[in-house]
């Protein structure tokens, strides 16, 4: 992380009276996605833009990245990411997606994630023209550790 160039942004903030709370209103944000778009290494170009028209001196701000600025785990795969390509593209949202395969934002959103989805969701999700290479693969096999009965002691037998 930059933090020299955080604490030369804070002392510049602070001697022009400028709280994270103010700079969240200008931008549409709130207090702490202001805080975090100065702190980040890169800030999308929109927001760079408008820091700079507020009189935020350039070198002290994140590098601009051109188009929207993505978190990208490291563990999410590259069918994934063509898929929140895909998705931006559209205007489509996981929420959106949720609401035709009848769960929540987050819910689409994991199920998308993984490597196997249920073949109804699998269904649900052609059914609205999602691509079919951009979908996680069909499968009955349940998620998670086998289940076992239970061994009650005072029911073993020696």
């Amino acid at each position: 992380m930059a933090t020299d160039r955080y604490h030369r942004l804070l002392n510049w903030m602070k001697e022009y009276d400028i709280t994270f709370t103010a700079l969240g209103q200008q931008l549409g944000k709130d207090r702490f996605s202001a805080r975090n778009a100065v702190f980040k290494d890169t800030v999308s170009s929109e927001t760079y833009g408008i820091l700079l028209q507020l009189g935020f001196p350039a070198e002290l701000l994140p590098t601009p990245i051109k188009g929207r600025k993505r978190r990208r785990t490291v563990g999410a795969s590259e069918r994934y990411c063509r898929l929140l390509d895909w998705m931006g593209e559209h205007k489509i949202t996981f929420d959106d997606i949720g609401r035709h395969i009848g769960k929540g934002g987050a819910s689409a959103r994991y199920a998308l994630l993984n490597e196997t989805v249920a073949p109804e969701i699998h269904k649900k999700l052609l059914l609205i023209n999602v691509p079919q290479e951009l979908l996680p693969t069909p499968s009955t096999r349940r998620r998670g550790p086998t289940p076992r009965s239970p061994r009650f002691p005072g029911l073993i037998q020696t």
